[in-house]
């Protein structure tokens, strides 16, 4: 008869040959990047099933923007991750002779369903459950209790407690922090404050609404923190048992822009050459041995500051952000995608795998962000104004002509890549600074709704 296999996973199956399956929550759009063709591509080529599941915020939004679509929203609930409690039996009922592997995340509101159902159904591959690896001030108390240097923070309940920290962390300067949500992703919600009165609204808003789609952790909650001097950098990690591969580096270019703080304009994918490169990697593989992290992707950024590494976000169990895999590939040789889908499925093709980036890359690269400086329809892409641009190999604009262009203000609401790649360092320097120039040009609105 049928069977299902769950404890053993990985392990040989007795009598007929398993199904070998990867469950997948919350999978991204096709708007949304590389993320879901690259992951179930990879999964087909290692002989295996993908089985995409939504996790109950992504369904209960899914099925709020269905417009009342009866046959959408059954469609929805069909596919809905089963309910703490319930993993068992949906399993015996939707997996029958299946050899369950691992679980996958494709968005922030699902992970902390993917590491329920990974405990559950692949006990052999639990990386335990942990809310601190998705709340923001828990996780940095988390690397403090470990002996990792942190920044400093608080989690204030009211305004008191916020003005309190606040005064003892300017000693006697100007009011300057961080305040961010305790839960959430892409720099949303990230302010960079300068005074009392702004700290207060901003506390205040922060405050006032949840933080996650997913409430079931974190419901209402802000975190302050220092401002940490120095270059952001981000450690594209993926875990097999435990064993931990550096699969790229990429330190980011960001700034101010349309009143937002930390606007994202490049990742830049680097070498393990060199001090920070070094300080970087290593501190951030004790970040994953401190939150016990043993399986599948993580993508930890952090902040290179003058006194060493500060973590910003662990990211546990997501990719990148960034529509990364074209750069990885080229620069570095493997992606994250192909390396994460390898530990569950493959672990000679995992073993082969360099455990950190090479001193030096096979070429240079810049992921760009398109940083829109105009709100409206759009009536055209100036791509004239990328002409003569020799380490341009390619284009993705997230909005096309006649669709509503909004400022960019984080990730979210960027307005597409463009990927540079070159031999020659400078030649990548120089036209990156160049595409960087036209940005506020770039996209051009119909007459009516050009801003005065």
């Amino acid at each position: 008869g049928t069977f299902v296999v769950l404890a053993a996973a990985g392990s040989p199956a007795r009598g007929p040959v398993a199904r070998r399956v990867l469950l997948y929550v919350d999978p991204s759009g096709p708007a949304e990047g590389a993320e879901s063709a690259a992951v179930l591509a990879a999964v087909h080529d290692c002989g295996a099933e993908c089985i995409t599941l939504w996790s109950t915020p992504t369904a209960d939004a899914l099925c709020h923007q269905s417009n009342d679509d009866t046959a959408a929203v059954r469609r929805v609930r069909a596919s809905q991750a089963p309910g703490q409690g319930e993993e068992m039996e949906w399993a015996a009922s939707h997996l029958a002779g299946a050899c369950v592997e691992g679980v996958l995340c494709g968005s922030d509101g699902g992970l902390a369903t993917a590491e329920r159902l990974q405990h559950v159904l692949v006990p052999h591959r639990s990386n335990g459950i942990d809310p601190a690896r998705r709340d923001k001030f828990a996780m940095n108390a988390r690397c403090g209790a470990a002996g990792l240097p942190v920044a400093a923070q608080a989690a204030p309940s009211d305004w008191p407690e916020c003005e309190d920290f606040l005064t003892r962390l300017a000693r006697g300067n100007a009011v300057r922090a961080v305040l961010k949500p305790r839960r959430g992703q892409a720099s949303v919600g990230v302010h960079l404050v300068h005074g009392w009165a702004e700290a207060r609204a901003v506390f205040e808003g922060l405050s006032a609404f949840p933080v996650s789609t997913d409430a079931t952790e974190v419901g209402t909650a802000c975190v302050v923190q220092e401002v940490l001097r120095g270059r952001e950098w981000v450690v594209d990690t993926v875990s097999r048992d435990g064993r931990h591969k550096a699969l790229a580096l990429w330190r980011y270019d960001k700034g101010e822009a349309n009143g937002a703080a930390f606007v994202y304009f490049g990742a830049e994918p680097m070498g393990a050459a060199g001090p920070d490169a070094q300080s970087v990697l290593g501190y951030a593989l004790r970040v994953l041995d401190a939150f016990g992290w043993r399986w599948g992707p993580a993508h930890l950024e952090i902040m290179c500051t003058p006194e060493g590494p500060r973590l910003v976000e662990i990211n546990a169990g997501r990719w990148n952000g960034l529509d990364f895999k074209l750069l990885a590939d080229l620069c570095y040789g493997a992606n994250a995608y192909d390396a994460t889908v390898a530990a569950f499925l493959d672990p000679a093709a995992f073993d082969a795998l360099l455990d950190a980036p090479p001193a030096e890359l096979a070429c240079w690269g810049m992921l760009v962000v398109l940083c829109s400086y105009v709100e409206g329809r759009l009536a055209r892409v100036r791509a004239e104004a990328l002409d003569g641009l020799q380490s341009l190999v390619a284009l993705e604009t997230a909005v096309h002509e006649g669709d509503f262009i909004a400022c960019t203000i984080d990730l979210d609401s960027a307005a597409g890549y463009a990927h540079l790649l070159h031999a020659d360092a400078k030649v990548v320097q120089e036209e990156y600074q160049r595409l960087r120039r036209e940005m506020p040009r770039l996209f051009e609105l119909h007459s009516q709704t050009q801003p005065a």
